[in-house]
């Protein structure tokens, strides 16, 4: 039933044969609007041509409608992957914030890199009230109306998926099992429920990001399996797609139970002897005991059968040309420099197409390659530059988070150059340098 929640979504998105009765309210900066298992919170000021609202309908009821029935099909498909049930008594309604745009979004929450995420709600009077009387869940989602109620996410860290899945994992997770794991884990395993829900052939999503590992830990790091299991590697690179590969490959060899057990069980320790600052973690002995006990299989014989997995596979070259599109991080790059292009919203469109249903279309990829690398299609308009200037969080986050400190210190002395064109109203100087500069450090080559 679940395997064709795509096409459900499609109905929902385009279908409003059924309206519910219920009004939003307004409450902060938000509408807000309930369904059997939500409260759906949409941005007070979103722009009209945001909400693409039907003809002869209120637009903010649709959009709230719109959203709130995408999300009851979403978690649904949610709960048969991880073979959980949601009764809504005990947990209370889940939230979820929409913000007008991913620039709103990032604005608002701080969360500079990301396509959504999830934590615990405001911490207001009437949220403690609610959360103490288990109608509404502690964990709450933020997104914004790029990805709400479908829409990719993941296209910066690995293979895309639609964002509320996985949101909707995390907040599962932390809702019945809690407590802290293994980011890889984490992550992975709201990576796998979203590939295992999305409707798209799963073979096809899992042989891809194998590929990326394969080639991963061939070029750029053999023994990074340990340190994202103890919790201890500061390796970011493929964290999302290891975790998913990983999980998947735990469960074909048990049950998504027997995975959700084992992750349960796993508690941090104190690790001694430890390396790079890190006290606390997973140590290897821990993971081999409760790995025999959930999964039947010792720690050392999963990770040779789980690497001799990765280099049995065959390499296609669509497997080749997108794990370089990803380590080349051209799709950060594009999000980081559209209001400075000529087209923003035709590049796009290329730029969304260039995954779909759990492929890659690699003429797209190399489309969107040359258009970003073409200078004649960006612009040097005051109104363009201040847009990119408002969020270069992105950029210093994305540098913070994946590039060591003497990168970090480059990107400040270019960030002082841009400050001086930028007040000297040298605009194409400006433009030149901040395309050049993205061009150099957002990337995983290093």
């Amino acid at each position: 039933m679940f395997k064709r929640i795509a096409f459900l979504l499609t109905f929902l998105v385009f279908s409003y044969s059924f309206i519910l009765f219920a009004q939003p309210t307004i409450e902060g900066d938000f509408y807000k609007f309930q369904s059997n298992r939500f409260f759906v919170f949409l941005w007070k000021d979103t722009p009209p041509d945001k909400l693409n609202a039907p003809d002869n309908s209120d637009p903010i009821v649709s959009k709230l409608n719109q959203i709130s029935q995408a999300m009851e099909v979403y978690l649904d498909g949610v709960l048969q992957a991880m073979g959980l049930s949601y009764d809504v008594e005990q947990r209370g309604r889940i939230a979820i914030y929409v913000y007008a745009s991913s620039e709103e979004y990032q604005q608002r929450t701080g969360c500079f890199l990301c396509a959504a995420h999830v934590t615990s709600i405001p911490n207001t009077t009437g949220n403690l009230t609610l959360v103490g009387e288990k109608k509404l869940n502690q964990w709450a989602i933020y997104a914004h109306l790029e990805n709400t109620p479908n829409g990719p996410g993941g296209l910066t860290i690995g293979l895309p998926q639609n964002v509320l899945p996985h949101e909707l994992t995390h907040v599962i997770d932390l809702t019945f099992i809690g407590g802290s794991k293994p980011g890889a884990l984490r992550e992975g395993l709201a990576v796998y429920v979203a590939y295992k829900s999305d409707g798209f052939d799963d073979a096809s999503q899992f042989t891809l990001t194998s590929q990326h590992l394969q080639q991963f830990m061939q070029q750029y790091d053999a023994n990074f399996i340990e340190a994202l299991l103890s919790g201890c590697g500061g390796l970011r690179r493929f964290m999302y797609n290891f975790g998913a590969s990983f999980i998947d490959f735990l469960v074909q060899r048990s049950s998504v139970s027997a995975f959700l057990n084992f992750y349960a069980a796993l508690k941090p320790q104190s690790i001694s002897n430890s390396t790079a600052g890190c006290n606390f973690g997973f140590p290897k002995e821990a993971i081999d005991i409760l790995l025999r006990q959930h999964i039947g299989q010792n720690y050392a014989d999963i990770e040779q059968a789980y690497r001799q997995s990765f280099f049995h596979a065959f390499l296609s070259d669509e497997g080749r040309e997108s794990f370089e599109f990803t380590m080349d991080q051209i799709y950060n790059k594009f999000l980081m420099v559209r209001s400075l292009l000529k087209d923003g919203a035709g590049v796009e469109q290329i730029a969304r197409g260039v995954w779909v249903q759990g492929g890659f279309d690699r003429d797209k990829a190399r489309q969107l390659r040359e258009m970003l690398a073409n200078s004649a299609n960006y612009v040097a308009t005051l109104d363009a530059i201040q847009r990119t200037n408002k969020n270069m969080e992105r950029l210093t986050s994305f540098v913070a988070s994946y590039r060591d400190t003497g990168v970090q210190s480059d990107l400040q002395n270019q960030l002082s150059q841009l400050s001086t064109l930028l007040a000297s109203n040298q605009l194409e100087a400006w433009r030149d340098l901040y395309v050049a500069t993205v061009t150099k450090l957002v990337t995983w080559r290093y």
